[in-house]
């Protein structure tokens, strides 16, 4: 499966996703300029990195094809947290284990993951969805059953 595919510059919209500087982006702002005197408008955007969330900007012509991420949503449920390592021990619906999941304890959703998780581990199921996005995996969101 390919990692990204192209689509033209003027078809994207805030919230979709980009790839700025071979870093895949979620757009927080586009603007278009008027077409000029050589017939075409440009395309102003402004997206912040899935992983890191560092801003990135571009400009690029409104007719050009732009390289787009694949995205991969897959969810798991979560067995364990390993606070020694940094990691999540996770299941998925046929009974693989996954246990290459970093855990951020300074990011806002593993600060929460893991007060619902000492909370709930005993009592309900705790379903995590990760993100894949050109061979990187990430936590990004969980939720409660």
């Amino acid at each position: 499966m390919s990692l990204t595919y192209t689509g033209l510059a003027k078809d994207l919209k805030r919230g979709s996703f980009v790839i700025i500087d071979s870093v895949p982006c979620k757009i927080i702002e586009i603007t278009f300029s008027k077409v000029g005197k050589h017939g075409q408008s440009k395309v102003f955007i402004t997206g912040i990195d899935i992983f890191t969330k560092k801003k990135y900007q571009t400009a690029i012509l409104s007719t050009k094809m732009i390289e787009i991420p694949v995205i991969v949503y897959q969810e798991y449920e979560l067995i364990d947290i390993n606070e020694k390592d940094g990691f999540l021990l996770l299941k998925s619906d046929d009974n693989e284990r996954k246990d290459n999941i970093k855990w951020n304890e300074e990011d806002e959703i593993g600060i929460k993951l893991k007060q619902v998780f000492e909370k709930e581990k005993d009592v309900n199921k705790i379903r995590v969805l990760i993100i894949n996005v050109m061979d990187r995996e990430q936590l990004f969101d969980f939720k409660i059953y």
